[in-house]
């Protein structure tokens, strides 16, 4: 297949480079705004030559029809990972632009009433078309795929439905850049080097390297993304703390151009106008019904039980933390740091980021991982990255079958969001011969293009078990065995199931029967010591806080996402209406603050978890029951491998060994 492009650009042969490495060396963003153009282009005439076909509809068709959509998710993709790693204001420019015709354009494509027609004839027959389990699977995701998109409406539902969604684009795009623009904003200047005290020399290099890069003298403390960044467990001065915590929560609603809270508030009433037109009440009972879960009593029957545990394990953290009053959230992380670590050099046993450097922790998982899924990572010098201080990966299996290609990008820069993920390029598929391309991408300490893989950045606990939990979603993808692209890797998965795997390979980070065997001091190559180990098995700190971000967060997304459209709270009252919600459930007056500012919370405005961000505690809470198995490995390799497919091997949630490995018991 060749698109209709200049010959120096990348995308005018996909198959060559869709079964290769994406060439991102010499990818432009003119070259990706043109592969979008002709991408749209040749698909609307592959789906117009199915809708148009002079025969009776056949399974074939909807093979044709995901086949024309697969073109341009690789584009898309890349044009995600560039976007999101290596931004700028022109890149942002021209998403806006982008977004608004992938929109248009989708829309045409799902909307076809002729052509989700030809699907709907098939699925009527179905019993009757003798298609194996994978093949009925694909033709039942089309056809829900039509069904979501309304082309079943009449032709004036289905114009609204399109306006709609090119207005959901329209807003996503620019929340984009204000979340990118916001982070950047959110940075903190110091100018006086002794307000760093806590933060070791690769840090305060980096803080430098960010300083010098906006042309100002001294240090810039850059944000992550989430309310509490990670550096305050470091450092020292209590002022500076104040200002890092002051500027990441108010991030995206300072009324600047970075604010986003209108168009947030836009966007909850695009999607439940959208809901409406498709016969739901609310946007969040659209979305559920396609997960596991299935509703949204199902899910307020999980969550609320867990708001009141989650507020008593806090309660008794923090007063181990501090007697003399409340516990602020600027200082709670410190406060926690230094719990664990005075009681491990009383004992004697130091710092834990000592003993998990970057090279440690990366060895740790990649060992972990050739040794129980018999995946092997091998870097590929020969193949270019999209910047400098990232590296490629190739996966194959002892046999040395190539399974993947890995692009690692695991530092901070300018220009990168906040937080961490996987995004798949492309998809494995058994009837392409594909297998999959996967970004893995971080924000670890390491601003300046000269850092590379080797570097010996120290991280926290909760960094490498981050890592940990991104490299699940990286064996997931190798993992994929099936026929179909759609029905491949992570990203298939219904979003409340989808984290279940890398939740267990967080808790494989810090197992004491893994932890001795990757952890190292960074200066002396000393094994971890057996009773740091056991100390970090045991306190887990934190782990209340994180119970009840979890809880606190997913009550917020399932309340905002299930109003009407006329009862959406207005632009100021966002908050407010949070803080509500949070009361409802007993979790008033918490000073856990929600995991992200929630004007700056990109999971559920433009990430894909809209109503679902119960996914992560749905993880945890199932990650406990299957690690529990005795045959936990052998049934994470089978489920992985038939991505999609596996949705209905996941048990029904039972907090219970959860909420026990967390030590509550009644």
């Amino acid at each position: 297949m060749q698109l209709q492009l200049d010959q120096d650009n990348p995308f005018a042969y996909p198959d060559a480079w869709l079964s290769g490495w994406p060439p991102f060396d010499r990818i432009t963003d003119q070259h990706l705004s043109a592969a979008v153009t002709a991408g749209i282009e040749i698909r609307a005439a592959a789906l117009a030559a199915v809708r148009d076909a002079p025969h009776p509809p056949v399974f074939d068709d909807v093979v044709e029809i995901e086949r024309a959509h697969d073109l341009l998710w690789p584009i898309r993709q890349a044009w995600s990972v560039l976007l999101k790693t290596a931004g700028s204001a022109e890149r942002d420019e021209l998403n806006k632009t982008i977004s608004a015709l992938l929109a248009d354009a989708d829309a045409a494509a799902w909307l076809d009433a002729d052509l989700a027609a030809r699907v709907g004839d098939l699925h009527g027959r179905r019993a009757e078309l003798g298609l194996d389990a994978q093949d009925l699977a694909l033709l039942d995701r089309v056809h829900d795929d039509f069904q979501l998109a309304g082309a079943h409406l009449p032709a004036d539902a289905r114009e609204t439905l399109r306006e709609l969604r090119g207005r959901e684009a329209r807003l996503q795009a620019e929340i984009e850049r204000r979340l990118g623009s916001g982070l950047a904003a959110a940075a903190v200047h110091v100018t006086d080097r002794a307000g760093l005290a806590g933060l070791d020399d690769a840090e305060i290099a980096d803080a430098a390297t960010a300083a010098h890069s906006r042309g100002l003298a001294g240090w810039l403390i850059t944000q992550p993304g989430t309310s509490v960044p990670d550096v305050l467990d470091r450092l020292h001065d209590e002022g500076l703390r104040r200002r890092v915590y002051d500027a990441a929560v108010s991030r995206c609603s300072t009324g600047d151009d970075h604010d986003t809270r209108q168009h947030m508030v836009d966007l909850l009433r695009v999607r439940a106008h959208h809901a409406r037109l498709l016969g739901r009440a609310t946007h969040a009972e659209l979305v559920l019904a396609r997960q596991t879960a299935g509703s949204v009593q199902a899910v307020h029957d999980l969550l609320h039980p867990l708001a009141p545990v989650a507020a008593r394990l806090v309660a008794a953290e923090d007063a181990a933390l501090r007697a003399d009053g409340p516990v602020q959230p600027w200082d709670r992380p410190l406060l926690t740091a230094r719990l664990t670590s005075t009681t491990a050099a009383g004992d004697g046993l130091g710092d834990p980021r000592e003993y998990l450097s970057l090279g440690t922790v990366l060895t740790g998982v990649t060992d972990l991982i050739a040794g129980r899924f018999d995946i092997h990572f091998h870097e590929r010098r020969d193949l270019r990255p999209h910047v400098p201080n990232a590296w490629v990966w190739q996966a194959t299996d002892s046999t040395g079958r190539h399974l993947g290609l890995v692009l690692v990008d695991l530092h901070r820069r300018t220009g990168k969001r906040g937080g961490a993920w996987t995004t798949e390029l492309v998809a494995q598929s058994g009837r392409t011969g594909r297998r999959p391309v996967v970004a893995l991408c971080l924000n670890l300490p390491g601003t300046g293009s000269s850092v590379g893989p080797a570097d010996e950045v120290l991280l926290s606990p909760e960094q490498a078990a981050t890592l940990w939990h991104e490299m699940g979603h990286v064996t997931h993808a190798m993992l994929s065995d099936v026929r179909h692209p759609g029905d491949a890797g992570h990203a298939s998965l219904p979003r409340d199931v989808v984290e279940v795997f890398s939740v267990i390979f967080e808790h494989w980070a810090l197992d004491p029967a893994v932890l001795p065997g990757y952890a190292r001091h960074y200066a002396t190559g000393d094994p971890i010591p057996a009773a740091l180990v056991a100390r970090l098995a045991q306190t887990r700190p934190g782990a209340g806080v994180r119970l009840l971000e979890d809880v606190a967060a997913s009550l917020v997304d399932l309340a905002l996402h299930d109003l009407a459209p006329d009862d959406i709270p207005a632009a100021d009252a966002l908050a407010a209406f949070a803080d509500r919600v949070l009361a409802d459930a007993g979790l008033g007056g918490t000073t856990v603050p929600l995991r992200y500012p929630l004007p700056a919370w990109r999971h559920i405005t433009v990430g894909g978890y809209s109503a679902r961000y119960v996914a992560y505690l749905r993880g945890d809470i199932l990650a406990a029951q299957i690690a529990q198995q005795d045959e936990c490995v052998p049934w994470m390799k089978e489920t992985m491998a038939l991505g999609a497919l596996a949705a209905d091997r996941f048990p029904i949630p039972d907090p219970v060994p959860f909420l026990a490995s967390l030590g509550v018991t009644d």
